[in-house]
């Protein structure tokens, strides 16, 4: 029988991506033998609506620099690309009904 995958989702504004997002992610693939961890920046997060937001194609750009060559820490824009601002659920719904990998929904503290 063959493994699935082992993949955390791990959701936020990342406004700006920082030392804290990596090391979480970096410590994720080891306490939790997972194969990657899929970054997920959010359109503009529910609770952050009234905040100053860096656009989001700049803060996927800088999740994409900061995880340049680490292979485990892919990031997704499917957040970005959803037509409407999608739920957390949602998103977490649709991630499932696209991939047999064994999925782990992650949530920073200041969610």
């Amino acid at each position: 029988m063959r493994r699935r995958k082992r993949i955390a989702l791990y959701g936020g504004t990342f406004d700006p991506v920082h030392v804290g997002h990596l090391t979480v992610a970096r410590e994720l693939l080891k306490l939790f033998a997972l194969d990657e961890v899929l970054l997920i920046p959010a359109h503009i997060a529910p609770h952050k609506r009234q905040a100053s937001v860096t656009p989001p194609l700049h803060r996927y750009a800088m999740l994409a620099l900061a995880t340049q060559g680490e292979s485990s820490l892919r990031i997704s824009s499917v957040e970005l690309d959803a037509p409407e601002r999608p739920y957390t659920v949602e998103t977490l719904a649709r991630l499932q009904q696209e991939s047999d990998a064994q999925l782990f929904f992650v949530m920073g503290a200041d969610s």
